[in-house]
């Protein structure tokens, strides 16, 4: 089952694509959106100043991200750090085969006291 991403993690997403300046379209496939949620997010965003519109070369309208945008990825960024550290499994060390059969085993009979083979 895929997780659902909130707001937090999908403004993390969009700032992180327009560091180089991104399309909206490039955005909306990036960050995996609809575009009416595309559309959403990039008003927000460029509204609160985080992202402004530049045109390139080509004429084509591009979405960086501004000096203020650049501080709340930062943020966001140590914050998910934190999160991350919260959640990773440690790691087990690793076990010889004698060991994976001596475990087996003592699963096997704890499995049988309790009555679930």
């Amino acid at each position: 089952m895929k997780l659902r991403r909130d707001s937090t993690r999908l403004i993390y997403e969009i700032l992180s694509l327009a560091g180089s300046g991104v399309s909206r379209y490039r955005l909306m496939c990036g960050v995996n959106l609809s575009f009416p949620l595309a559309d959403n997010y990039i008003s927000f965003l460029s509204g609160k100043g985080h992202l402004k519109m530049a045109l390139d070369d080509d004429g084509i309208t591009r979405y960086v991200i501004t000096t203020k945008g650049e501080r709340l990825l930062r943020f966001l960024r140590e914050i998910q750090d934190e999160l991350d550290g919260l959640f990773l499994v440690a790691q087990q060390p690793s076990l010889s085969p004698i060991n994976r059969v001596q475990l087996r085993n003592l699963d096997e009979n704890v499995d049988k006291d309790i009555g679930w083979r």
